[in-house]
């Protein structure tokens, strides 16, 4: 005979075999994920970062073409290198074997990686043709 009332929930062995199940998934889950959890935002500011070092080349380079193309061109490298372009820019002239040709480096370090152009005074006079980049 059934007494009234009894026989529709789990049993307490139930409950906390479940209980028991649940805490060893969950530790599974959270071990194979790793630092993925606490780590999380660290991929966002990297790219952020990226970015933000790209914004700067394309400015550099922006200002050398502006000044190659216009009046300035015999001052362009002179130009772009007294430029303050920011912290994590570092400038250097490099004079070629010939002793013929000046090009200045330009190197933006971002995040992880950084960029680097060679920016040349090879346009001496308004008659050669413009460069564009």
């Amino acid at each position: 005979m059934k007494r009234p009332g009894a026989g529709g929930g789990f049993t307490l062995i139930e409950i906390i075999v479940t209980i028991v199940l649940a805490g060893m998934v969950a530790a599974m889950i959270i071990s194979l994920s790793g630092t993925a959890l606490t780590r999380g935002p660290d991929p966002v500011v990297m790219v952020q970062d990226e970015a933000d070092a790209e914004k700067v080349m394309e400015a550099i380079i922006s200002d050398y073409v502006k000044a190659i193309n216009g009046a300035g061109y015999a001052t362009a490298l002179a130009s772009i290198y007294s430029t303050n372009h920011g912290p994590n820019v570092t400038k250097t002239y490099i004079t070629s074997l010939g002793g013929s040709s000046t090009v200045l480096q330009v190197r933006v370090q971002g995040a992880g990686h950084a960029m680097t152009v060679l920016l040349t005074d090879k346009r001496t006079s308004s008659a050669d043709p413009k460069a564009s980049y």
